[in-house]
């Protein structure tokens, strides 16, 4: 598998492709920040990806050969955002027996809303070459068992309308998918919010919007469950 990923992504940077595949494994405690950095507890609480250290590379180099070419004098943007799919792969069996951790470990919220692909930020780029770590809720949205691939682009996205609520807890993020199950936690107690419409400032009902350096508003609809 890891033979056929590393080759698939060969071939895309020969290309000039916008297009890489990664194995997939849950962030786990050995990623969380140390204290007094950003996102330090609350990894499961956000958008961060570990990436590998070649995805740097690649789009730092893209970058200054688009800023160069347009003869323009800016910095690169940030956040990072990145567009993720799961792509169905057929992996041998011996991967099934590898001990690794379950995602419900992190993760037992039951009511995730499924999709087929997920919005993502960078938390660092520790990540083995050809893998990704994500936060089990992405995994649980796009229903990813471990050493399941995806398809990683990257993308840059509009800004959501500004309005300020939950400021604090949503700066873990630095996007929103819509229908995306989004978590925050407050006083040791996890809440869990359906993404049912995001408005952006150029656009109604859009997809997905950046939230990084903006105020957003929740509007709150009657939950769907009953428990």
């Amino acid at each position: 598998l890891l033979s056929y990923v590393n080759d698939l992504n060969n071939i895309n940077l020969g290309n000039d492709k916008n297009e890489f595949y990664l194995i997939t494994l849950p962030l786990c405690e050995k990623f969380n920040p140390f204290v007094g950095t950003f996102c330090h507890n609350n990894i499961q609480y956000s958008d961060k990806a570990s990436l590998p250290i070649f995805i740097y590379d690649i789009y730092i180099i893209f970058f200054h050969f688009v800023l160069s070419s347009q003869l323009l004098n800016k910095h690169i943007e940030v956040p990072w955002n990145f567009v993720i799919e799961k792509v169905n792969v057929k992996t041998s069996e011996n991967y099934k027996n590898v001990c690794m951790p379950n995602i419900t470990h992190f993760n037992n919220y039951k009511n995730i809303n499924n999709l087929n692909r997920v919005f993502i930020n960078v938390l660092d780029f520790k990540a083995k070459k050809n893998f990704i770590f994500l936060p089990t809720w992405v995994m649980k949205s796009l229903n990813l068992n471990c050493f399941d691939v995806i398809r990683l682009r990257f993308v840059k996205l509009e800004t959501a309308s500004s309005v300020k609520i939950l400021e604090e807890k949503l700066r873990y993020y630095s996007c929103i998918t819509r229908n995306s199950t989004i978590s925050i936690k407050h006083d040791d107690v996890v809440y869990y919010f359906d993404v049912i419409r995001i408005d952006s400032e150029k656009k109604k009902d859009t997809e997905v919007a950046s939230i990084q350096d903006a105020d957003v508003i929740f509007d709150f609809v009657k939950e769907k469950y009953n428990s």
